[in-house]
């Protein structure tokens, strides 16, 4: 989209000629990198790399920076081991991501071949190869289950069936869970239960599972989205104590009705094998007959079903384990990098443990720099690498005033430098790095308004987002009341619940709605409303008073962030929902710039969006499942009356 087909321009720098001008500053000081890599790895290792290649212990741990030849060293280790009478077929190698298979096989593939070696490697994600041995050996314990074409979508339905069933057999147990959380929250917070080894029928059965799973909520606090009491609820323990059952009946319920269709989703892969082979040790001795040698990548980023999982395939088998617990990444999906850093603890084996120190991925001042950065963690392993390369990057720091200046700077600069780099660089060469989601609030505008094209991930992009559009829906609503103080509508009134309570029951809207019709508009509604009924706060009433005030767009913003406190977050993951953070403060700093009227502003943001739009793929709708209500489904859930719960 074109600025001049916006009503207004978000351009920060429109006519101020002393801020264009130290932008070309920057842009003209700035040196763009694109040079090939520093070094490429070849089977001649250096020092520390070939003290773990070499090493015949049977259990290894190596630390990997980024750039030390990791997967070289992987590599070259089992070449090694070959040229010593040992045989590639014997080796299984597993990762934790399709890009790191890939590139690994590729790697020793490659390597094989140039070492006149004719085999194939084991190289499997820990999920596919959990996969592979449910569809194998296991297949007469589990039957047909099955990944299907599309997990996410099947996830989905499991969830929306799951939380329909209980409606319809316990409807005022599923009352209290709020209709407001997408499937997403559930299916991760489902997900940590999986990875933390809390199983469904172990609920059902054990009291000691039902003590865990309230211990790691408590701990993780990843019930806090369903916890948290409406303006309806008074939030004692015997509410608690009631929407706990809640959550431990909607996993039970999903496990039910994905096992029936059967289908299963990521985390089975891993999780249906380790609870077949746990207790089975002659199995898992049968099929893993044929390896002598176990090689896990990425172990940093390990759970505790990944671990146990590893643990119960390595039995007997040499375990070597490779990673950076630097580079640990996946906290918020319960991954820890103890695993890797307390080794020997948790594998309850005496470990040989080897160090590659030398970096030859990244010039010498970005070693020492990020290397200076790192020690601030208290809770790691320290590696001293030192740098391959005497050279330098070229790296600036650029201060800004605030996240929207910042994001128009790095639009503007990443199109000048393509302008004068066109030979030898494109857009597609450009990567922006960011730590939260909300951050790519401003930068995704940014790039529109410089009709730069980029990508984003669908799944968390906050322009396309259910929060954004209804941010967008709170400001157009004050716009309404403004032209007209006694305008309703039903849409209006859910917004403004669900806006500022966590979650708005449906009696709370429904009264709103009525009364803002009786008494000609939400300001009035509200002041009725907090006079009658004392669990309505005094704030509600100060947040309808935002509404219809006329008021410069980042003022707005502002008064909003601060009184509707429950817009939530802007991507619906389990931490945005735990977190509740609405990237209003961003937003904030877009509006303050901005040079036209509220209603230009919205007229902005909306042809942002749907620019956004066009630019990515829509989600695949998800097949519909159908399923007849079976009257086990009433037998076989968690009883909160016969059930402990202390």
């Amino acid at each position: 989209m074109a600025q001049d087909h916006l009503p207004i321009s978000l351009d920060l720098f429109d006519k101020d000629t002393a801020a264009i001008r130290r932008l070309d500053e920057i842009v003209d000081s700035f040196r763009a990198n694109a040079r090939p890599r520093l070094f490429e790895f070849t089977p001649n290792a250096d020092e520390f790399q070939s003290k773990f290649i070499k090493s015949a212990e049977p259990c290894i741990r190596l630390l990997a920076p980024a750039g030390s030849g990791k997967t070289q060293s992987i590599a070259n280790r089992v070449v090694y081991s070959v040229s010593k009478g040992g045989k590639v077929s014997g080796q299984l190698l597993l990762t934790f991501d399709n890009s790191a298979s890939i590139s690994l096989a590729a790697k020793l593939t490659d390597l094989l071949a140039k070492n006149s070696i004719d085999a194939k490697p084991n190289v499997f994600t820990l999920n596919k190869f959990g996969y592979a041995i449910l569809r194998g050996h296991l297949r007469n314990i589990y039957g047909q289950l099955a990944i299907g074409t599309d997990v996410k979508s099947d996830c989905r339905e499991a969830i929306q069936r799951s939380l329909k069933e209980l409606r319809q057999v316990a409807p005022e147990l599923a009352a209290l869970l709020p209709r407001k959380l997408s499937s997403g929250v559930y299916l991760e917070f489902i997900s940590l239960l999986k990875n933390n080894l809390i199983i469904p029928d172990d609920l059902v059965n054990k009291p000691e599972t039902r003590l865990e799973f309230l211990n790691f909520c408590n701990r993780t606090n990843a019930w806090k989205p369903w916890m948290a009491p409406s303006g309806e609820n008074t939030g004692d323990d015997a509410f608690a104590k009631k929407v706990t059952v809640c959550l431990m009946n909607v996993y039970r319920l999903y496990w039910d009705i994905m096992r029936e269709h059967k289908k299963i989703d990521f985390d089975d892969q891993k999780l249906l094998p380790y609870l077949a082979l746990r207790s089975n040790t002659p199995l898992v001795e049968a099929f893993m007959a044929s390896y002598g040698s176990i090689i896990v990548d990425e172990f940093q980023d390990i759970n505790r079903l990944d671990f146990e999982l590893i643990r119960t395939l390595a039995n007997g088998k040499c375990l070597t384990v490779v990673g950076d617990d630097d580079q640990a990444i996946y906290g918020f999906r319960g991954c820890s990098p103890e695993y890797i850093i307390d080794f020997s603890k948790h594998v309850e084996r005496a470990v040989d443990s080897h160090v590659l120190q030398i970096n030859y991925r990244c010039p010498k001042n970005i070693v020492e720099m990020s290397t200076k950065l790192i020690r601030h963690n208290k809770y790691r392993v320290e590696k001293n690498p030192v740098a391959n390369s005497d050279t330098d990057a070229d790296i600036k720091v650029w201060h800004c005033v605030d996240s929207a200046s910042e994001a128009q700077i790095i639009a503007r600069t990443a199109r000048k430098l393509v302008e004068k780099e066109q030979d030898r660089l494109g857009y597609s060469d450009i990567a922006v790095l960011y730590r939260m989601n909300s951050q790519s609030l401003p930068l995704q505008f940014a790039l529109i308004l410089e009709e730069i094209p980029y990508h984003c991930r669908l799944e968390e992009n906050i322009i396309l987002s259910d929060a954004f559009r209804n941010f967008l829906d709170l400001v157009k609503l004050s716009l309404d009341v403004e032209k007209n103080p006694a305008y309703t509508s039903a849409d209006a009134s859910r917004l403004l619940c669900q806006a500022f309570f966590r979650y708005a029951e449906r009696g709370t809207i429904e009264k709103l709605h009525k009364t803002a019709r009786d008494t000609g508009g939400y300001s009035a509604a509200a002041r009725q409303l907090a006079s009658q009924d004392r669990r309505l706060p005094q704030s509600f009433v100060e947040a309808i008073g935002i509404l219809g005030r006329p008021q410069r767009p980042g003022q707005l913003v502002r008064e909003l962030g601060m009184k509707f406190e429950f817009l939530g977050g802007m991507v619906g993951g389990l931490e945005q929902a735990i977190l509740n953070y609405l990237p209003l403060g961003e937003m904030a700093d877009i509006a303050g710039r901005f040079r036209g009227d509220t209603a230009q502003f919205h007229a902005m943001l909306s042809g942002l969006m749907t620019n956004a739009k066009e630019r990515l793929s829509k989600n695949v709708e998800a097949e519909v499942w159908r399923r007849p209500l079976d009257d086990r489904v009433a037998s076989r859930l968690v009883d909160a009356d016969q059930k402990s719960m202390s």
